[in-house]
C-alpha cells in the first residue's frame, strides 16, 4: 500500500505483523514481505486506498484477522494514536504512538518517490526546477522521517549559478550549492542609473 506506512520493522512471522498491527489504533492493514520478513503497518485499508500486487508479498486487512492474536492486548481498547503494549508484570496498557511524519515537502515541479510516512523513510526528490539564474545542485535530493516526527529538511536545493550586471549587460556564473562551500567576490562599480 503506497504512501501509507507509518510504521515498519523487521518479524519473525506474517502473525507476529498480524499482532503488531492489531495491538495499534492507527493500524487497519498491514504487509509483509516474505523475503526479508520485513512487517509495514498502514494507516489505511483496501477500501479507501490503492494496494500494489508485489510478487513475495502478503496485505491484509487487519479485521480478518482474530483480536486473540494480540494476546493480553485483546481486552484493551486504546484511544487513537496509542498502542496496547504489556508491562514487565504482564498488564496491558496503553502508550503513545509514533504515527509517522505525514506526507513529505513539496517541492515545485519534482518527482517524489516514498513508501510511507515511518521513521527512517525517505523521500527522494528529482527533476525538479529552479527560478531563473538558479540551477538544480543535486540530481538527486533525499528527505528523511525523523523520530520527532518531521521530515529533515531540504536547504539549499537550488543555488545561484548566474549574476547579471546591468552596467555592462553581462552575467557571472557562480559555483552551485550552499555558498559556506565557496568564497566569492565581486568588484563592480555602481553607477548613479543602476546601484
Amino acid at each position: 500500500m503506497e504512501h501509507e506506512v507509518f510504521r515498519k520493522f523487521r518479524s519473525e512471522s506474517i502473525y507476529t505483523c498480524a499482532s503488531a498491527c492489531l495491538v495499534s489504533s492507527a493500524c487497519l492493514s498491514f504487509g509483509f514481505d516474505m523475503k526479508t520478513r520485513t512487517c509495514l503497518l498502514n494507516r489505511n485499508s483496501s477500501d479507501t486506498a490503492n494496494v500494489v500486487d508485489r510478487k513475495g508479498f502478503l496485505f491484509s486487512d487487519i479485521q480478518h484477522w482474530p483480536k486473540s492474536l494480540s494476546g493480553r492486548c485483546a481486552q484493551k481498547t486504546c484511544p487513537n494514536n496509542d498502542r496496547c503494549e504489556v508491562t514487565r508484570l504482564g498488564l496491558a496498557r496503553c502508550a503513545p504512538e509514533f504515527q509517522g511524519c505525514g506526507p513529505p515537502p513539496e517541492v515545485r515541479d519534482a518527482s517524489t518517490m516514498y513508501d510511507g510516512h515511518y521513521q527512517g523513510a525517505v523521500a527522494t526528490y528529482s527533476r525538479y526546477t529552479c527560478d531563473p539564474d538558479y540551477r538544480a545542485c543535486y540530481n538527486n535530493v533525499t528527505s528523511t522521517c525523523q523520530s520527532s516526527g518531521a521530515w529533515e529538511s531540504l536547504a539549499d536545493l537550488c543555488g545561484q549559478f548566474r549574476w547579471h550586471d546591468p552596467q555592462i549587460n553581462d552575467r557571472y556564473s557562480f559555483p552551485c550549492g550552499p555558498s559556506s562551500n565557496f568564497k566569492l567576490k565581486i568588484s563592480v562599480t555602481p553607477s548613479r542609473d543602476t546601484r
